[in-house]
């Protein structure tokens, strides 16, 4: 994980700080380094398609297993409540910002 982080920051720019912040439980405007970290993220782990759509089973497959009942519920919550956009980095911003609201407590970026 530590290995995709550090790649990740190097590719977008993004900063710790930035991370930290949208990690808080005030809500934050991410930056656009940050949307695209996001995406960086899920593309690293595997878990989107050539198009760059999140592929969910994969993702469900990417969650620890003691995760599996609340990732069910956030993928299946925030996958119907996310419009098609045709930004990859927006589109990860929309995904982790439905499971921040959804789930805060279960929610966290690496």
């Amino acid at each position: 994980m530590e290995q995709f982080r550090s790649e990740c920051l190097r590719e977008t720019g993004t900063t710790d700080d930035q991370i930290e912040q949208f990690n808080s439980p005030q809500s934050v405007q991410a930056s656009h380094e940050l949307r695209c970290y996001m995406y960086c993220m899920f593309r690293l782990h595997n878990v989107t398609r050539p198009n760059g759509e999140l592929d969910l089973i994969d993702v469900y497959h990417a969650i620890p297993k003691q995760f599996n009942s609340i990732a069910m519920k956030v993928l299946a919550k925030c996958n119907k409540s996310t419009e098609p956009i045709s930004d990859a980095c927006e589109r990860a911003y929309s995904h982790h910002r439905c499971w921040k609201e959804t789930e805060p407590e279960h929610y966290h970026l690496f």
